[in-house]
């Protein structure tokens, strides 16, 4: 038995690189791996496993990422490989110009 038995893992990010060499880990031991991104057919050929699901996600669409979480239910762990960029002032950012939302009140 894996560290990760019967555990959800839902990786966001593109099919190859450090996404890929998590979601295969995170699948040998033991995870139902979830990975999500704007092209899931893509993600879904590049992944030949049962204990793989492919669903597609847009980081910076609100509706798409509460759609994504509805789809999956409960989640373990979450790895994000994704970036988004925003130009500008660091000073002068805030959730209008980039997709990055602060938890802290």
């Amino acid at each position: 038995m894996g560290s990760l038995q019967d555990k959800c893992v839902v990786v966001v990010g593109r099919g190859g690189g450090i996404a890929q060499a998590i979601t295969l880990l995170a699948r040998s031991e033991g995870a139902r791996v979830v990975v999500a991104g704007r092209d899931a057919a893509a993600l879904a050929e590049a992944y030949d496993d049962d204990g793989i699901a492919a669903e597609t996600v847009d980081v910076t669409d609100d509706a798409s990422i509460a759609g994504l979480a509805d789809r999956v239910g409960r989640v373990d762990h979450l790895v994000s490989t994704v970036s988004a960029r925003a130009r500008g002032n660091l000073a002068d950012l805030d959730g209008r110009s980039c997709s990055c939302r602060s938890t802290r009140k």
